[in-house]
């Protein structure tokens, strides 16, 4: 995460919802940091300095990441154009799925928990299947190239 501001010096802390880690203050007006795992919703940024707490408040929203429950079907043939279901939850427009290392094609987010796609070609065996959206990637579901 990037702060913005003024007066920033060298050892501030900041918490975002809790103690953000890997804090660098770049300049006077820019700070770096990285977030703690934090459940969905609304924080407080804080910047502290020598003990002193800012007087601007300043929200940072934790959002939860798309959630694939399962892939309809689960296999296909390795030169791909597959069409699959894929199945979860927190789907959003212009999401990005990828089967193992490719792309899949042709991809369409009919509702917050359904995209179909066409499976690109690969290799025989078990593959893993995320779904990337502006919220961040899913956790991974097997297809199997069979």
């Amino acid at each position: 995460v990037t702060i913005k501001g003024t007066g920033f010096l060298k050892g501030a802390t900041v918490t975002i919802g809790s103690a953000a880690t890997s804090v660098v203050v770049v300049s006077a007006t820019e700070i770096t940091a990285k977030t703690a795992a934090h459940a969905a919703g609304s924080v407080k940024v804080e910047v502290v300095e020598g003990g002193v707490a800012p007087s601007a408040t300043v929200e940072y929203t934790y959002v939860t990441p798309p959630s694939i429950t399962k892939i309809e079907p689960s296999s296909g043939p390795p030169a791909g154009g597959r069409e699959i279901v894929i199945i979860g939850t927190g789907f959003t427009k212009g999401a990005t799925v990828k089967v193992g290392a490719n792309e899949a094609t042709e991809v369409k987010v009919e509702s917050e928990t359904e995209i179909t796609a066409k499976t690109p070609a690969g290799s025989a065996g078990k593959v893993e299947v995320t779904v990337t959206d502006s919220k961040g990637t899913s956790n991974a579901v097997s297809y199997t190239y069979t």
